[in-house]
C-alpha cells in the first residue's frame, strides 16, 4: 500500500527527478525475446535469445512544477530512451530502468494537475 506523500526517484548520474508515487496498480509485462520466421514451405523457425524483458506501466499525477522538472530531467539526463537510470520506487526498492515512451504525453486533470503514463523496462520485478 502506498503511504501518503510517498515519492519515487529517477536518478541518472546524480541528477534526479522526484514524482509522487504512481497511482495504485500497474500493468506488468514479461516478454521473451524471440525471432520467428516462417519459410516458403510453411515451417516455423524460432531463434530464442533467452532474454526476458520486464516492462511496467505506471501512471503518475503531478503538479505543473513537477511536470516541468520531470520533462527537463527526461530530455537532459535520460535523453528519452537512450540512458538507463536508477528508479527508486515508493517502497524504496531500486531498479535499473529505461523509459520506453517515444514521447511524454501529459493529460491535464482536475485543478493544476497533470497525468503521465510511463512504460519502463525494469531489470528486476517490482514488489
Amino acid at each position: 500500500m502506498t503511504k501518503p506523500n510517498a515519492t519515487v526517484t529517477f536518478n541518472y548520474s546524480g541528477n534526479t527527478a522526484t514524482l509522487p508515487a504512481p497511482t495504485p496498480g500497474y500493468a506488468l509485462n514479461r516478454e521473451r525475446t524471440q525471432t520467428r520466421v516462417q519459410n516458403a514451405s510453411g515451417a516455423w523457425f524460432v531463434y530464442d535469445k533467452a532474454i526476458t524483458n520486464r516492462t511496467v506501466k505506471l501512471t503518475f499525477v503531478m503538479t505543473a512544477t513537477q511536470k516541468t522538472a520531470f520533462e527537463t530531467w527526461y530530455s537532459t539526463h535520460a535523453k528519452g530512451s537512450y540512458n538507463t537510470f536508477t528508479f527508486t520506487d515508493h517502497i524504496r526498492e531500486t531498479h535499473t530502468a529505461r523509459i520506453l515512451n517515444e514521447s511524454l504525453e501529459f493529460t491535464k486533470t482536475v485543478g493544476a494537475q497533470y497525468q503521465l503514463e510511463l512504460t519502463m523496462y525494469l531489470s528486476n520485478e517490482m514488489s
